[in-house]
């Protein structure tokens, strides 16, 4: 188990299903329960965006839920979305299987 996850569940109690230990700081190793939320995976994303430390990642929370939602839709052309998202077929075809962005 890793070492915030432990720090949470000393000073907070279990983790509640479905849930991840998040960090206010930022830093991945950060043990001190201050800097310890819990939060799902969207709500980790989501973070990750409004402080800028996805700023590489062409595609945003709402984006890859857009894509998701679009092919399930009936939108099958990955190239095409690929093309208007501006990211690789490849990219697009992880969103549609849930491989990345999965929280969205």
């Amino acid at each position: 188990m890793l070492a915030h996850r432990v720090s949470w569940i000393m000073h907070f109690g279990d983790i509640p299903e479905g849930m991840l230990v998040c960090h206010k700081c930022d830093t991945p190793g950060c043990v001190r329960p201050d800097h310890l939320f819990l939060g799902t995976g969207s709500d980790n994303l989501r973070d990750q965006t409004i402080k800028g430390r996805r700023q590489n990642a062409k595609l945003t929370v709402d984006k890859a839920r857009d894509i998701r939602n679009r092919y399930a839709a009936g939108e099958t052309d990955m190239s095409a979305l690929a093309a208007e998202y501006n990211v690789s077929h490849a990219c697009i075809w992880s969103v549609v299987t849930n491989r990345s962005w999965r929280y969205s």
